[in-house]
């Protein structure tokens, strides 16, 4: 699982504090009020990036072709989200470290208790309304048989290739007797 697409939002020049620079403050003795600052609103625009960004980090697809949701990606996804737009908070490559020890520590217990419940609220319902329609439309009978004939025609021979066969056929018939095939048919009824 690699940092995909835990993206922030920035439509207002917010300077980000990286986790690592807020864990070296907060162990020499700071405290999180000073350093983290809760945005109480997103846009409307920032909180539909958002809720994309989630889900479509949250999805793949089974060997059976059945589109599934990683509910341990959408869970990340939503907190680590949260404390990107709303705290301003950067992540590292080890962004799953981060997370466990700003868990850990309170940080995310803090920020949410600073975000307003409705902006909270509207973004949980989002992503799972978003969530669930994706599943239920990737995996309709529709959509499944949709996939299985896409593999058919892309295993069908090109409009070029089937001209050749055509050529390589025909050569193949040329001399063809269709008296030795009735003949042939003959045998293999006698033989029967």
């Amino acid at each position: 699982m690699g940092l995909r697409n835990f993206t922030k939002i920035n439509l207002g020049g917010i300077i980000y504090l990286k986790v690592l620079e807020l864990k070296e403050q907060l162990e020499q003795g700071k405290k999180l009020e000073d350093l983290i600052q809760v945005k109480p609103y997103l846009s409307f625009i920032e909180k539909k990036i958002f809720c994309e960004k989630v889900v479509e980090d949250c999805f793949s697809v089974d060997e059976n072709g059945l589109v599934i949701c990683d509910y341990f990606n959408r869970k990340i996804g939503v907190d680590i989200g949260l404390m990107m737009n709303y705290a301003s908070l950067e992540f590292g490559e080890h962004y799953v470290l981060e997370y466990d020890y700003l868990v850990e520590k309170g940080v995310l217990d803090y920020i949410l208790t600073k975000i307003p419940s409705e902006e909270k609220g509207f973004l949980y319902e989002a992503i799972y309304e978003v969530t669930e329609q994706k599943l239920r439309m990737d995996n309709s009978i529709e959509a499944l048989l949709a996939k299985g004939l896409n593999a058919i025609v892309q295993k069908l021979p090109t409009a070029k290739e089937l001209e050749k066969l055509i050529k390589v056929a025909g050569k193949q018939f040329k001399d063809f007797d269709p008296e030795k095939l009735q003949i042939l048919g003959n045998a293999l009824q006698l033989k029967n």
